[in-house]
């Protein structure tokens, strides 16, 4: 993946744009205040089905992306995290254009 996603994904976490964690994800696409969901494929297939359904009903692009992605890029703290949300709709837009261009 891009290098250029990896950036997005660092910025988002300095401006706290960037949310993790199944529950934390979970409430907040309810609420409404997710705009993009970012799931590792190693994530367990009852997730990813959970997650899929959920952002289909809200209308929350969500996409599967490499462990190798967000590795480096990210605090510690949420290196073992599978499940990530951008609260910030640039962000969002920014990352899901890099990502439909790159599936091209």
């Amino acid at each position: 993946m891009s290098s250029k996603l990896q950036t997005y994904l660092g910025f988002a976490a300095k401006s706290r744009s960037l949310v993790s964690g199944y529950d934390t994800c979970l409430n907040l696409i309810k609420r409404k205040k997710i705009k993009l969901i970012l799931i590792t494929k190693d994530a367990s297939e009852n997730t990813i089905d959970r997650f899929k359904g959920l952002t289909e009903n809200n209308g929350v692009p969500m996409y599967e992306i490499d462990r190798n992605v967000i590795a480096g890029k990210l605090p510690d703290s949420l290196e073992g995290r599978n499940i990530f949300g951008i609260t910030d709709i640039n962000f969002a837009k920014a990352m899901t254009k890099e990502i439909e261009s790159m599936r091209k």
